[in-house]
């Protein structure tokens, strides 16, 4: 065990401090430490300086040969100074971070003022953007109704350039057919407005006249000949007086004016009408909307064709050509 500097006993297991200039043993007591000074010297890892190494550092720093009374400061107060410096040290660096940290605040709050400016910018541009896309959105509600209305435009004018086409069709088929005396502007424009109709004859009446109720049978009945013809139906009317108490002599049943779409719907029923022959309408005729000059050319031509049947000519029958009435000679069937 190695002894004391100071009073030359052994330290053994008693508390002891080593000058940190001489590296000399000492105990507390010769030290003049107390347990709670020397805990404190161990706990911050410092060293403790002896008198006679003290004033040997006095002596060289002042340059003097006298020890005066600095040779007899004691070691608490060396122990209290170390214990001030550090303590200034601590404040220092304590100082030093809050510095630092006030520092990185001012940065801090220069980079949010920043970030607050631009997502303020950014919520103007947003506003803005989204008045733009309202406005976008009633632009399109705006042209997306005048293309509707330009399309229901676009298919009235279809359908009476159509209704054109096909009253110029019949007027001029019309003029064709027509005997020289029978070329009058009024009997042309009536054939070419009667070109679109077709007469029913035999379909039973509602027990109240009802337009609804023609209508729907007459597109039922255009629909076993032709379902294009069908949908293409437009009006209906009876011709003729209606039945009543006070008019028994009316007929039950009158005959239904169909007005068709087009002359080529109409040409279609008449057409096709055989087909009715082999269906639960069989009992239904139809035929086309003759003028009352038609009428009687048809009425003269068949007193003609008897009159030469009685004459002994065999074969004749009426035909029509290009929508004219004609007697010709049938081919005699095997």
């Amino acid at each position: 065990m190695p002894n004391c500097f100071h009073c030359k006993k052994s330290t053994g297991n008693s508390l002891e401090t080593t000058c940190r200039l001489c590296k000399n043993i000492f105990h507390a007591a010769c030290a003049n430490l107390t347990r709670n000074e020397l805990e404190l010297l161990h706990d911050r890892n410092e060293s403790w300086t002896c008198p006679l190494c003290l004033s040997n550092v006095r002596l060289t720093r002042s340059g003097s040969s006298s020890s005066g009374v600095s040779s007899q400061r004691n070691t608490k107060c060396d122990v209290a100074d170390s214990s001030n410096e550090h303590i200034v040290e601590m404040l220092q660096k304590i100082s030093a971070e809050i510095q630092e940290i006030k520092q990185g605040q001012i940065a801090s709050s220069h980079q949010l003022a920043e970030c607050m400016a631009k997502l303020n910018s950014q919520s103007e541009e947003i506003a803005r953007n989204t008045s733009s896309i309202v406005k976008c959105r009633e632009d399109i509600g705006t042209v997306s109704a005048l293309q509707e209305e330009l399309r229901v435009r676009v298919e009235t004018l279809s359908t009476r350039v159509g209704q054109v086409e096909s009253y110029s069709t019949s007027v001029a088929e019309a003029s064709s057919s027509l005997s020289p005396a029978a070329t009058c502007a009024s009997e042309v424009i009536d054939r070419a407005t009667r070109a679109t109709n077709v007469i029913m004859y035999g379909l039973p009446e509602a027990e109240q006249p009802s337009g609804d109720f023609d209508v729907a049978k007459a597109r039922e009945i255009c629909g076993v000949i032709d379902p294009a013809v069908a949908v293409n139906v437009m009006t209906t009317q009876r011709l003729g007086s209606y039945k009543t108490a006070s008019n028994a002599s009316a007929a039950r049943n009158r005959p239904l004016k169909v007005t068709l779409a087009s002359v080529a719907h109409a040409r279609t029923l008449l057409r096709k009408k055989k087909i009715l022959s082999t269906t639960a309408f069989k009992h239904i005729s139809i035929r086309d909307d003759r003028t009352p000059q038609q009428m009687k050319q048809l009425q003269d031509l068949r007193a003609e064709l008897k009159r030469r049947t009685d004459m002994g000519e065999r074969n004749l029958t009426i035909k029509y050509k290009n929508g004219n009435p004609t007697i010709v000679t049938a081919q005699p069937k095997n």
